[in-house]
């Protein structure tokens, strides 16, 4: 099978470059990268220009600006059999795309595959509270499960996959259009496993308190379209009630306690955020 690799990237040259190695010593050779460039200037032309002879790369240079609608530029090109969407700072570990592929040669009853982050200098999972052991992806454990860089979907139709432009990196609601967009395929019957088996690096980052602000409207949005949509009324009371209202209270009160006012104002920001998201998202 042949895998179409989508990546957006704007303002990152030296960690793509390091994405880029990461794809040099894969041993499973049968992909295309499809990059779509929002850089106001051509800062890539020389790093693309280095690996052209090692792999096929398909440049893109786009004037607008935002993650999901970069991505879904990108699918427009894709000619493979298996869809992902790596972020410019990411890194596959060694191997990764021979395992999937014998994975969904194996597994023919799944559609997409998920897998960890971790912060390659650290050693630390990126993403802290999520599962340390293989899991089928449902509606329950979905924000534990996927993450856009990590995920590997063995399309049924290219029309199926999508993103929501006003979701994501450089729209107001800064996040969820991963989440929204596994969502929707989950509800059109594709079936996922999120897998231990290997990892892909990602930085795990601290991150400022507007950006906090901004993912929260998303996580809010998201979970909008799904009760609105999709009919999943259960997301009120586990994902806006308790993961929205009561968990950051409660990490409130435990980190006004300890003195520790950055998690006090995050867990703020994060629960009127969302709450804010929630009310907010106009769906037409």
């Amino acid at each position: 099978m042949k895998f179409s690799l989508v990546m957006a990237t704007l303002g990152r040259s030296e960690e793509t470059k390091i994405f880029l190695d990461s794809l040099s010593i894969q041993d499973y050779k049968n992909f295309e990268l499809i990059i779509v460039d929002q850089n106001e200037e051509d800062i890539l032309k020389e790093i693309v220009d280095e690996y052209r002879d090692k792999f096929y790369i398909k440049h893109i240079r786009i004037k607008e600006k935002g993650l999901s609608l970069a991505r879904n530029v990108g699918i427009k090109y894709v000619t493979g059999d298996i869809i992902a969407f790596p972020d410019d700072d990411c890194a596959y570990s060694e191997g990764i795309l021979s395992f999937i592929n014998k994975f969904f040669m194996k597994n023919t009853h799944m559609n997409f595959l998920t897998f960890k982050l971790r912060d390659r200098d650290t050693g630390e999972d990126s993403n802290l509270k999520w599962y340390n052991h293989d899991v089928e992806i449902t509606y329950k454990n979905i924000f534990r499960t996927v993450i856009s860089p990590s995920i590997f979907i063995k399309f049924k139709d290219i029309k199926d996959i999508f993103f929501d432009e006003n979701l994501g990196v450089g729209r107001r609601f800064g996040s969820g259009e991963e989440s929204d967009m596994a969502l929707e395929i989950l509800h059109r019957g594709y079936r996922g496993m999120y897998s231990t088996k290997f990892i892909i690096y990602h930085p795990n980052k601290k991150e400022p308190m507007d950006k906090i602000y901004s993912y929260g409207l998303g996580y809010g949005a998201t979970i909008k379209k799904q009760v609105k949509l999709r009919n999943g009324k259960n997301f009120v009371v586990n994902y806006l009630i308790k993961d929205s209202i009561l968990k950051p209270l409660a990490g409130i009160f435990i980190n006004f306690l300890r003195f520790n006012y950055y998690e006090v104002n995050s867990y703020k920001k994060r629960m009127v955020s969302r709450i804010k998201g929630y009310l907010e998202y106009e769906i037409n």
